[in-house]
C-alpha cells in the first residue's frame, strides 16, 4: 500500500514533491539487508538491499506493499576491510536495528531506525 500524505496534494489533486525533511545527510549506499516485516501472522523476511543509508534510517529497494508505521527489523550486512582491528573478524559485520516504514513507495520504503541497535561478526 502506497500513502501519498495530504500535504503532498496540491489544491488541484497533482502529487506535489514533499518538502525535504531529513536531518541527517544520506549516502548513496548499497548493501544487502534482510528485512523482517511485523505482521499479524508470521513476520514475512525479505532479502532486499539498500538505495542510501543514513545514521537515522535508509531506504530499501522493494516492489512488495509495506503500510506506513509498519514495524521492521533491518539487518545491514557491510564489508570490514577497514574495520578488522575493531570486530577481528574478516568475514563482515552484521548491523541489526528495528524501526518503522516511514514512507512507501512503488519501488521502495524509507524505514527510520530506533535509537538501539547492535553491530556483530557475520557468522
Amino acid at each position: 500500500m502506497i500513502r501519498i500524505d495530504s500535504d503532498s496534494i496540491d489544491k488541484t489533486g497533482v502529487c506535489v514533491p514533499a518538502t525535504e525533511r531529513r536531518q541527517q545527510q544520506r549516502f548513496p549506499l548499497t548493501l544487502p539487508a534482510r528485512v523482517t516485516i511485523s505482521r499479524d501472522k508470521a513476520p514475512l523476511v525479505r532479502e532486499l538491499q539498500t538505495r542510501d543509508v543514513s545514521s537515522a534510517g535508509a531506504f530499501l529497494e522493494t516492489h512488495d506493499a509495506v503500510c506506513v508505521g509498519t514495524t521492521v527489523k533491518v539487518e545491514l550486512y557491510l564489508s570490514v576491510k577497514n574495520l578488522l582491528e575493531i570486530i577481528r573478524t574478516d568475514t563482515g559485520a552484521r548491523i541489526a536495528v528495528h524501526g518503522r516504514v516511514i514512507r512507501s513507495t512503488e519501488d521502495g520504503i524509507a524505514v527510520e531506525f530506533s535509537k538501539s541497535f547492535s553491530i556483530r561478526p557475520m557468522e
